[in-house]
């Protein structure tokens, strides 16, 4: 009977052991904490300096003259300049709708150039 309860307690540590080492083993990094994986995001931002008026959009320009470009009145005006929170805030794109430039300047990311009057961009 002795003999018995040996095995039993044999077979028992055995089974015991082997839960152990597959608990520690299936730990991702080996003590049971996960280390948080970083997730970085690819935005790309707007990089020209100025947003002008071409009539049903507003496409981005390095430069713009709103002295001899801006004819024809208009709602919006001609030309709006980035501020520093809208270059790194507004997203790269061939143009932007007349409701987006509305939310950009609401949000303080884009102002009307000084030299700017409402109406349309030529060049």
């Amino acid at each position: 009977m002795t003999a018995l309860k040996i095995k039993y307690l044999k077979g028992a540590f055995t089974v015991f052991a082997l839960c152990l080492i597959g608990t520690v083993s299936a730990a991702p990094n080996g003590n049971g904490e996960e280390k948080e994986k970083e997730v970085k995001e690819t935005t790309t931002t707007l990089q020209s300096n100025f947003l002008v008026n071409k009539e049903s959009s507003f496409e981005p320009r390095d430069t713009a003259d709103p002295n001899n470009n801006c004819v024809t009145e208009e709602t919006q005006h001609c030309v709006y300049q980035l501020t520093p929170e809208g270059m790194s805030n507004i997203p790269d794109q061939p143009s932007y709708s007349p409701a987006e430039i509305a939310q950009f300047e609401a949000d303080g990311w884009i102002e009307p150039h000084p030299d700017s009057s409402p109406g349309l961009y030529t060049n």
